[in-house]
Formats: structure tokens, C-alpha cells, sequence
């Protein structure tokens, strides 16, 4: 795993000074009372549209690290819109994996594509909100980790190492669930 970083010490002071600190929230179970109890209700009004005073209270933007591009389009994603309560630990995540790895790791395994993080929208193929609604999701890589692939080690879809620093920071991955989703990590118990 060493090998992968940019170098040793370098991301032993990350360990030293928190860089790879548990995160100590508690987060929700992923069921609707759970998430809204947590994060509030992005649709309290059940028109199947986002709420936009939920929007203007919940929901921040940072600023990735390094550079990071749409996956759809390929135009420069500046800035990720997601709930202020992950704020803090998707950008230690992406600070991590900026400092840490190498930019030739990065690009091979497209963690510089960015799937969509806040998306008002329905789970795939069911009638109940995604998590990317809470603003609590991001998918990285999609092009190489599919919905419904098995994840693989070796295979040059999501690297262990990226899967350890989003859960070092409460993130679970969808890469290991019955529906295999590697590119998602999102911050439910």
C-alpha cells in the first residue's frame, strides 16, 4: 500500500497530526425518519421537488483539492454542493487523497472524476430519495466502478487505499453491498 503514496513520511505526519483520524459522529441509518432526523427533509413538502429553503440552510460547497472534472462532461468540477455535516470529512477525504497519492494514481484510476455528489433525484430504479438528495453522497470514478459490477482488487476500479480514507472518515462504500456500487461513499451508519 505504501508504494501508492507519494511518500512514506509524507503521509505519516498525515497520520500524526489527524490526516487519518476516526471520525467520532454518529452517523444515521439509512432509512427516511433516520436521514431526515439527521440531515432534514431536502422534499418536506412531497412535491418530488428539492426544498430550497432545506437547500439554502443544509447545503454547502468545497472545493476539491486537486484538480477534478464532471464525469458527464468533462468541464472542471470547482466545487462540490453537499451538506454542511460532511463538509468537514469528504474534504479530509479529498485532501488525503490529493496529498497522499500520487497524480499519476489519481488519473489511472480516475479518482479525479467526480460522479455527482448533492442531486435531488430518486435511488435507481426505486420511488424513495437517493442518498445524493441529503447531499450526504459522491460517487468518484463511475466510469471504471459501475452500478452492478462486482468490485475486484487489481482490476482498476476503486483502490483500497481510497476505500480506507473515506471510512477512516465514517463514509460507508457501496463497493462490497448485494448491488455492488463502488464509486459511492456516503455517510449513513
Amino acid at each position: 500500500m505504501l508504494a501508492r503514496f507519494r511518500s512514506y513520511s509524507q503521509c505519516q505526519r498525515l497520520h500524526q497530526c489527524g490526516g487519518f483520524k476516526l471520525s467520532s459522529v454518529e452517523w444515521p441509518k439509512p432509512n427516511r425518519n433516520a436521514l431526515i432526523a439527521f440531515y432534514g427533509d431536502p422534499d418536506a413538502n412531497n412535491d418530488g421537488q428539492p426544498g430550497i429553503a432545506w437547500e439554502a440552510q443544509s447545503l454547502t460547497f468545497i472545493e476539491p483539492p486537486y484538480p477534478m472534472f464532471w464525469s458527464w462532461s468533462g468541464q472542471p468540477a470547482k466545487r462540490l454542493r453537499v451538506h454542511k455535516k460532511i463538509a468537514a470529512p469528504l474534504s479530509s477525504v479529498l485532501h488525503n487523497i490529493g496529498s497522499c497519492l500520487t497524480t499519476g494514481f489519481i488519473k489511472d484510476h480516475h479518482l479525479d472524476q467526480c460522479g455527482g455528489a448533492y442531486t435531488f433525484r430518486l435511488m435507481r430504479g426505486g420511488n424513495s430519495l437517493s442518498m445524493h438528495s441529503y447531499g450526504c453522497a459522491i460517487d468518484l470514478a463511475p466510469d471504471l466502478n459501475p452500478m452492478g459490477k462486482k468490485w475486484r482488487e487489481g482490476q482498476y476500479m476503486m483502490p483500497e487505499t481510497v476505500v480506507y480514507l473515506f471510512k477512516q472518515q465514517g463514509a460507508k462504500w457501496g463497493g462490497n453491498w448485494q448491488r455492488a456500487d463502488a464509486m459511492h461513499f456516503e455517510w449513513t451508519a
